[in-house]
Order: C-alpha cells, then sequence, then structure tokens
C-alpha cells in the first residue's frame, strides 16, 4: 500500500505507549493479544526488524500478558484484573471461558517466543493447547471443542454448544497458522498437527456442519491434511 509516511508515524506513536498499565479494570487477554500484540509482531516481522521499538514494545506487552497465567493450573484468566495481580493478590483461571478466547493465544506467544528466544511464552500457551489435545475426543462432538469451556476446572467437554464460528472460529483458524509458523523454523519442535487433522476431518463428517465438504480438499486450508500424522504437542525440548 506504501504507506510509509504513515507507517513512521505509527511507530513513533508506539514508542510513546505504556504497557506497564491500563485505563481498564479488566483486560480482555484475548483481544489484547490478537490485536496489540499480534499487531505489533507483524509490524516488526514486516517491517524486517527496523524499528526495534516494535519488538521491545511486544515484549512489555507480553511481559504484562503473561502474569494473567500465573494461577494454579496455569491456565489465564480471560478476562484479568491487572491491578489484582499487581497488588500480589492470588489468581485463579476463568471459570467459565469461550473455546476461542482460550485457543487463540497460540501464534503470538510462539511468534514472541522465536524472536526473543525466551521459551517461557511458548510454554504457558502449549499448556493449553495439551489441554485441548487430551480432550479432544471426550466432546460431545468428537474432533471438536464445545463453545464454552472452563480453564478452572481443567473442563473443555461440557458444553453442549458447537459452531466453526463466531465465538470458536479463531481456534480453528490458529491451529493450521501454528504449524506452519512451527514448521518453517529451525528449532527443535515436536508439532503435532493431529488436532488440527482431527478438527478437520469431523467438520467433513458431523451433522453440526450445514453443507457436505469435498473430501479430497482441506477444510481449513489449501494444502491436504493426512489424518494419519501423528503431531500432537508443540512441547519445546
Amino acid at each position: 500500500m506504501e504507506m510509509y509516511v504513515e507507517f513512521e508515524l505509527a511507530v513513533k506513536a508506539v514508542e510513546k505507549i505504556d504497557f506497564n498499565t491500563c485505563t481498564l479494570e479488566l483486560v480482555n487477554v484475548f483481544e489484547t493479544t490478537i490485536r496489540y500484540l499480534g499487531g505489533l509482531l507483524a509490524a516488526h516481522d514486516l517491517s524486517n526488524g527496523k524499528y526495534p521499538v516494535l519488538l521491545r514494545k511486544a515484549v512489555e506487552l507480553g511481559e504484562m500478558l503473561y502474569v494473567a497465567f500465573d494461577t494454579p493450573n496455569r491456565m489465564p484468566n480471560v478476562r484479568w484484573d491487572w491491578k489484582e495481580a499487581k497488588a500480589g493478590h492470588p489468581q485463579v483461571a476463568s471459570g467459565g471461558s469461550l473455546v476461542s478466547e482460550l485457543g487463540s493465544l497460540t501464534l503470538e506467544f510462539t511468534r514472541l517466543s522465536q524472536l526473543t528466544g525466551d521459551l517461557k511464552y511458548f510454554d504457558a500457551v502449549q499448556r493449553i493447547m495439551d489441554q485441548f489435545d487430551l480432550q479432544q475426543n471426550s466432546t460431545k462432538v468428537k474432533g471438536l471443542w464445545p463453545v464454552v469451556i472452563n480453564p478452572r476446572d481443567l473442563d473443555f467437554t461440557k458444553d453442549n454448544g458447537f459452531t466453526l464460528g463466531g465465538m470458536a472460529d479463531s481456534l480453528y483458524e490458529y491451529l493450521p497458522k501454528v504449524s506452519s509458523l512451527l514448521a518453517s523454523t529451525d528449532t527443535r519442535i515436536d508439532l503435532v498437527s493431529n488436532i488440527y487433522c482431527s478438527a478437520a476431518e469431523q467438520t467433513n463428517t458431523s451433522e453440526c456442519t450445514k453443507q457436505q465438504c469435498d473430501p479430497s480438499k482441506s477444510t481449513f486450508s489449501s494444502g491436504q491434511c493426512s489424518p494419519t500424522t501423528t503431531i500432537s504437542s508443540f512441547r519445546a525440548r
């Protein structure tokens, strides 16, 4: 788009942002991650690292969001009271969450680890994906996850509502994106795409879909997805 002047102005504005505080009482961890953290990381990558402040601010924001994972079971509080956390009060994971809120943090936190070399961000979201992997075939529509899950009790299975649309869509979108992101690196990471493949396969057979999908084509991406692929973890060695 060649909006170079506007980009330079935006970079200067970013320098003035203080991510150590917030005017809101509760921080939406999901929205802040995909829009603010994702925006900073994307701008950093698209500008080939020309503006160090973009990554520096991404780290500053990532550090703030990382505190939301400081709960007994390491699941984040998706509606996070940052002032309570800053005061040192105990935190617990959310008792109810949209599946997209918990399942759509992987891309940004993984990329932040890749760019900084600090695996703690990756480890934080990998714990979440471990639970999605563990419970994927125990839901009422095996292979998919319900719209509402319970991070506090680590129960992703009880709700009856399922969709690939709003409130769940980004979870399924992120699976192949993170697979591609990890596969394109030289880091020693075991990539498990069976989570994505199982979900993609289920959408072709479940009564919850309104139309038949061509089983010869991938549901979510242009490439083919083999259900025999057994990649089940993003755990760093």
